[in-house]
């Protein structure tokens, strides 16, 4: 059954206003027990509002199971158990441990910050952008400069390809720089 235009708009602003009702308590906690348990929440709020936007778009819901399975992980962890699949891999190699996928996100939008913002400037201004950039994520112009050096050395697979994704949603907007910048001001280290 095809939906009709209207009750698809409505249904996506109801997803979006959803969406945005999970992101306010995930951005607002403190790194204690409690803000991760309420971010938890606000994940669950995020998934269930997805959820129930696909199920109203006629999404088979086996195709959604991932998802509800997301779900239940995250009730489990705010339970107090711990479900097999949140139990960490094993690494098969000694060494450094990789870095987190928060950590991997926070790299991916440096980088991408650093590099929308510097397009057609001279050499002298990157620097000043590295510094603009290292001062919105609370860090060392050094250190800011010695991961961008890794990470374009290819050191973190996951970084480079969130900085992919990172780099063609804010391309595909009007104004790429004021999209990084709304990124780097409301994800940086956020929840480290």
């Amino acid at each position: 059954m095809q939906n009709s235009q209207p009750d698809h708009s409505i249904r996506k602003r109801k997803l979006s206003a959803r969406l945005a009702e999970a992101y306010n308590p995930w951005h607002c906690t403190k790194d204690d027990q409690e803000g991760w348990e309420q971010r938890r929440k606000a994940y669950q709020m995020a998934l269930d509002a997805f959820l129930e936007w696909a199920y109203a778009e006629d999404i088979p819901a086996e195709h959604l199971q991932l998802l509800v399975g997301l779900t239940s992980i995250l009730e489990d962890l705010n339970s107090g158990k711990r479900p097999k699949l949140a139990t960490p891999a094993l690494r098969p190699k000694l060494g450094r441990p990789p870095l987190t996928t928060g950590r991997a996100a926070t790299l991916a939008i440096i980088c991408a910050a650093v590099e929308i913002l510097s397009r057609d400037q001279p050499q002298k201004l990157i620097r000043d952008i590295e510094n603009e950039v290292a001062h919105a994520a609370d860090i060392g112009v050094g250190a800011l400069r010695s991961r961008r050096k890794k990470f374009n050395a290819g050191q973190d697979a996951r970084a480079r390809a969130l900085y992919g994704k990172i780099m063609r949603i804010c391309e595909q907007t009007a104004n790429p720089r004021e999209a990084v910048i709304n990124l780097l001001k409301k994800t940086i280290w956020h929840g480290h």
